[in-house]
């Protein structure tokens, strides 16, 4: 039984490598061919990437970051930059953690205004 089944293993790999030895000679000359053809493109589509960045990084202002800043409508009607526009800060420190005695953070964002 032991010897049917290492002889049976045997089979079965010569079986799996067989076609593998077996090769096409059109697919490695195509490939050898094709990779031969492509560097040209390639090679042309990498010289042409440094012209895309020629806007240098000194050439650029603080307003050109800024520019997709949402603008918005504050209570007084005046359009404002969101870093410009008035908000409320509220900070939660120890000691008030302390004193809520709260369990939670949704407990603490209760202790919050507009929350």
């Amino acid at each position: 039984m032991l010897l049917s089944v290492f002889a049976a293993n045997q089979l079965y790999r010569k079986r799996v490598w067989q076609p593998a030895l077996v090769t096409c000679h059109r697919a490695p000359i195509m490939m050898k061919y094709l990779s031969r053809a492509s560097i040209l493109p390639m090679l042309l589509m990498i010289s042409a990437l440094p012209g895309q960045g020629a806007e240098s990084v000194a050439d650029l202002s603080e307003q050109d970051f800024l520019a997709d800043v949402p603008v918005v409508l504050t209570a007084s009607r005046l359009r404002q930059n969101v870093a410009d526009a008035p908000a409320a800060v509220t900070v939660i420190d120890r000691q008030m953690i302390r004193d809520s005695g709260a369990w939670s953070i949704p407990d603490l964002f209760r202790l919050v205004p507009g929350m």
